[in-house]
């Protein structure tokens, strides 16, 4: 097997697209495979070097042309990934899945390094990156953290090629089935379907962050094993760093922590609103919420900002949604008293979180009307791309029974 070290790349980008080269900029390199057979090198001064270098430099460039074309996000297939790190001790030091108690721990972040690690047409692709734990309420429930990384070397080559900065969607724990206190789902099959809703949001037209679902070998190098031992391979998703999805989208990306004026409300995108209120209902959606009098911030949202000044919301972080746990609201919830008492429970659910529109100030009929309109067009659509999507059997059956109730609404109610 082949090994393609991202420090060799290096010297090849300088390269790419180069007028004129300077012999000065060509390092010795060695280029070699895993058992180390001396296959060139490139010297200050040597035209014969330079002419190897130029040759390696289109063998690099040709050989692993895919991960150009078809880089991270590129199709839906999962992406099989070595990550290898000190994570259990990452997680002791944030109190992953430890509540907060009467006096909240102290929960730190920092970034440590790790080691990933993928491959394609028989050549590993190696890459140092620095990792840090992420998250806020699913670390009061989440033995295995969520994560983020970013990429220290090259990525010359490599699937990540223009997304060095990534986060990724964990397991969140070992539970058989049952929902936490928080009605989380704490296991692997929540992964592909929470990174399934962002492509919902790609059919939905909204401006949204891309994900890729993956299959992770977890190697941990603590001093200290962690009760799951040393490695352990699990679902997980990746999904697009938000700035970059903007850069992307020719959108500006609002500071997560911004505080929202009233006056600004004018500026935001209604039609955009109205299909987030109608999507939080559909998947059953009850962990998110905007500027209001409960506060100035969201929560659970990115906000982009056009060329016009308009903002647009995104909706993000599903995994509390039941749409993903497959527990929707009991028969017997306070929120369904009285609503619908002869339909079932998820039609019940559906209408009573479709509803909460009606209370938006800021929305017309006209906007509802669209709303609702757009979701029936594309239903259709979103069950198609959903039976060649690889999530497991139980949850396509989770997701075909919401869309059906919330279909049912919006036929039945609006």
């Amino acid at each position: 097997m082949t090994q393609i070290y991202p420090s060799l790349l290096h010297h090849f980008e300088n390269l790419k697209g180069s007028a004129s080269l300077d012999l000065k900029k060509i390092q010795p390199t060695v280029f070699c495979t895993e058992k180390n057979d001396f296959i060139g090198m490139v010297q200050k001064n040597h035209e014969v070097h330079l002419r190897k270098a130029l040759f390696m430099s289109s063998f690099l460039f040709v050989h692993l042309s895919y991960s150009f074309a078809h880089g991270l996000f590129a199709s839906p297939s999962v992406q099989h990934l070595r990550i290898e790190g000190p994570f259990s001790t990452a997680f002791n030091a944030a109190h992953a899945g430890s509540p907060d108690g009467i006096i909240p721990p102290i929960r730190r972040k920092e970034p440590f390094s790790a080691k990933l690690s993928y491959t394609h047409d028989g050549q590993t692709i190696y890459h140092e990156v620095k990792m840090a734990v992420r998250g806020n309420n699913s670390l009061v429930e989440c033995d295995f953290a969520k994560l983020k990384f970013e990429i220290l070397d090259s990525v010359i080559g490599s699937v990540f090629a223009e997304n060095k900065k990534v986060k990724v969607g964990t397991h969140c724990g070992e539970d058989s089935g049952e929902i936490s206190l928080r009605k989380r789902l704490r296991n692997q099959l929540t992964t592909h379907r929470e990174a399934w809703l962002y492509e919902v949001l790609s059919v939905m037209q909204f401006p949204a962050q891309r994900t890729q679902p993956a299959r992770v070998v977890w190697s941990d190098t603590s001093e200290v094993a962690p009760e799951w031992g040393r490695e352990i391979e699990r679902n997980s998703f990746l999904l697009e760093d938000a700035k970059l999805a903007a850069k992307r989208l020719n959108l500006k990306l609002e500071d997560e922590e911004k505080k929202w004026e009233d006056e600004e409300k004018s500026n935001w995108d209604l039609e955009s609103l109205a299909k987030m209120y109608l999507f939080q209902a559909m998947i059953g959606n009850w962990d998110w919420r905007l500027p209001s009098g409960r506060g100035p911030f969201v929560h659970n949202f990115e906000v982009y900002k056009n060329a016009q000044g308009v903002f647009i919301f995104q909706p993000s972080d599903f995994d509390l949604a039941s749409i993903v746990t497959g527990h929707p609201l009991k028969e017997t919830a306070n929120e369904l008293r009285g609503l619908y008492p002869d339909k079932p429970v998820l039609f019940r659910q559906a209408a009573y979180y479709a509803l909460s529109i009606r209370k938006e100030a800021l929305l017309t009929e006209s906007h509802v009307a669209k709303a609702k309109q757009n979701f029936l067009q594309q239903l259709p659509g979103i069950r198609a791309k959903l039976e060649n999507y690889p999530m497991d059997d139980a949850g396509k059956r989770i997701f075909l029974e919401h869309l059906a109730a919330f279909e049912s609404v919006l036929n039945e109610i609006f």
